[in-house]
């Protein structure tokens, strides 16, 4: 049997989007919950290192424990 895919959205709090909270097999991200010096929003997410982290480990060995390095980042232009 072909295993389900896993799904993962990733936001900031301080998004000016919203989405559905995670059910079924989607896991949601929110970037200051691990990392209050993280100010990414929605723009600078692809700039954002800790984003990038969290992208390589799903994409990899996609460990449940992981906790990426923590840090800052600006609006708009984001830390990469």
């Amino acid at each position: 049997m072909i295993p389900r895919p896993r799904y993962w959205g990733k936001a900031s709090n301080i998004d000016l989007w919203l989405f559905a909270p995670a059910a079924g097999n989607v896991e949601d991200i929110t970037l200051q919950n691990h990392c209050q010096q993280d100010h990414s929003d929605h723009l600078s997410i692809a700039y954002d290192s800790k984003a990038l982290q969290d992208v390589i480990n799903a994409l990899g060995s996609d460990n449940p424990g992981f906790q990426p390095a923590c840090a800052s980042a600006g609006p708009l232009i984001g830390n990469v």
